[in-house]
Formats: structure tokens, sequence, C-alpha cells
């Protein structure tokens, strides 16, 4: 429910902590 760019930033800080 945003910005396509939002998504991207958010999957890429849940892979990094997830890591």
């Amino acid at each position: 429910m945003g910005p396509p760019r939002f998504r991207c930033a958010t999957l890429i800080l849940l892979a990094n902590f997830s890591h």
C-alpha cells in the first residue's frame, strides 16, 4: 500500500534484519 520504492526498501531492510 504505497510506492514501489518503499516496498523495495522494506524488503531490503527485512532481509538485512533477517541476516
